[in-house]
């Protein structure tokens, strides 16, 4: 019998109770989050903001997905650190637990960008359905809002705000939308769709400033230009969520290294999904 700690509730989390699941059914297994909800699909994130889905459409298993998989479920926990050597992990709120095999699935959390105002109220990533309930308690007095990146968040996002009838201004520093994933010509197509439908695209604009007191009421771009906006998405990526193993012994570079079996260099400990960097087949080098 062992004792598996998972820390995280969303995809990797529930990949690795159902792989273990598979080979044994009679160890332990606890799994620790610092949110309050089953674990639930955040890809579906902005269908939910748009108001295309509802809550329980979100969930990634059935609600009795950890009583059948016998899971001791720790919600609104965080975990401060981990102890390797003494083989167990503390939450904030001082609560510890033991381990004998440990997987680290946290995360990543948005990247806000370092521009005057990006901490006023109103500004938001989109990765949490608590992000999502706060931008909609907002929506009712939205007139205007701006999404900051061109990628895939970003996008969607802007699609579930316009869907909510919010006018949407996105602001993206290259010149097409979409440039991680899509050559010109493609983007185009996707940037065409986006305005056909009442979305406008800025390129080759960064945002220098959010301006308002207290509250939001406009953007400030680098070429002076200004428009109203009381409500901003950030969509510029993210980063992986490693604090809690910085002074663990745990290595760590933009996310936490690990090898083909996605163990780090502290024998039982493991780490996975977005937390995790790994060996990408496509370059040869490790990337998170």
């Amino acid at each position: 019998m062992k004792n598996y700690v998972i820390i995280g509730n969303s995809a990797a989390g529930i990949a690795a109770i159902e792989a273990i699941r598979q080979r044994d059914k009679e160890s332990k297994i606890t799994v620790i989050s610092n949110e309050g909800y089953l674990g639930y699909c955040r890809c579906l994130i902005s269908y939910y903001l748009a108001r295309q889905i509802k809550e329980d459409k979100l969930l990634y298993r059935k609600e009795n997905f950890y009583q059948e998989n016998n899971i001791e479920l720790l919600l609104n926990k965080k975990v401060s650190r981990v102890d390797p050597k003494k083989n167990r992990v503390v939450c904030e709120d001082k609560f510890q637990i033991s381990y004998d095999q440990l997987l680290i699935a946290t995360g990543a959390s948005p990247k806000f960008p370092e521009i005057q105002g990006i901490k006023k109220k109103g500004v938001f990533g989109l990765r949490t359905i608590k992000d999502a309930k706060e931008i909609d308690g907002l929506l009712a007095v939205t007139r205007a809002a701006a999404v900051l990146g061109g990628g895939l968040v970003g996008l969607k996002a802007a699609c579930a705000l316009k869907k909510r009838d919010v006018d949407v201004k996105v602001v993206i520093k290259s010149g097409q939308v979409l440039s991680q994933m899509l050559d010109f010509e493609a983007a185009s197509f996707v940037q065409k769709r986006l305005e056909e439908n009442g979305i406008e695209v800025v390129l080759g604009e960064d945002v220098k400033e959010i301006i308002g007191e207290g509250e939001i009421r406009a953007v400030k771009l680098e070429s002076g230009k200004t428009f109203e906006a009381s409500l901003i998405i950030v969509g510029k990526g993210v980063s992986p969520n490693i604090d809690l193993v910085r002074e663990a012994g745990i290595k760590v570079n933009q996310g936490i290294i690990v090898n083909q079996l996605l163990q780090t260099n502290v024998a039982n400990i493991y780490a996975s999904g977005d937390v995790a960097e790994a060996f990408d087949l496509t370059t040869g080098k490790p990337a998170v």
